[in-house]
């Protein structure tokens, strides 16, 4: 009662990665596409057994692709974490704007600063949030680096706070404008010592 379905579907049930090649005397097309489509790596028949070396190389090479995507998507992923949280440690409200200066991404530095859930602000503009503005203030340093395409800066007081905004490009190959960083830092504390 136990054939060669059954020991493939045991098999993937404990062991993915193994390869599973199917050796069979019986022929037929749709028996072969099920026993591909319950994982195996390939098919042979018996009549044909010298196809067998070449698969099992094949099957191996195939597994050990597979383990080294699986071990680059793993550390992609462990990559992008700590990037994730790097961005989120900082203080400074940060974000990453569309060329147009729709919010692409930020960190919690900046969804609190707004008082606002990520699903708020993502897809929102800096001035349609923080000015409550249709457009671009006119000493908007979105703007000035638009024409100057290099770092450009603004001190802004708001809420009793003195902020600074600078705004970074981020160039393509062609030296066009691809996205843009936006920090909003608060120079409360700077400012009020420089006065003193």
């Amino acid at each position: 009662s136990y054939d060669g379905l059954s020991a493939l579907l045991s098999t993937r049930e404990r062991y993915f990665d193994i390869p599973f090649i199917f050796v069979s005397g019986t022929t037929g097309k749709q028996k072969s596409i099920d026993i591909m489509r319950n994982g195996a790596t390939d098919y042979v028949f018996k009549d044909t057994l010298s196809k067998l070396g070449p698969a099992v190389t094949r099957a191996l090479s195939e597994r050990d692709e597979l383990k080294k995507r699986l071990t680059a998507e793993k550390r992609l992923k462990e990559s992008a974490n700590q990037w994730k949280s790097t961005f989120d440690a900082i203080d400074d409200a940060i974000s990453l704007l569309s060329a147009k200066g729709e919010i692409l991404r930020c960190n919690k530095a900046m969804a609190r600063f707004l008082n606002k859930t990520f699903v708020e602000i993502i897809g929102s503009t800096c001035w349609e949030l923080v000015h409550k503005t249709d457009k671009p203030i006119p000493e908007c340093p979105v703007v000035r680096m638009r024409k100057t395409r290099q770092r450009e800066t603004m001190i802004m007081p708001a809420n009793g706070k003195i902020l600074q905004i600078t705004v970074d490009p981020i160039l393509d190959e062609k030296g066009d404008i691809f996205q843009i960083v936006h920090i909003i830092s608060d120079i409360t504390e700077q400012k009020q010592a420089e006065g003193r």
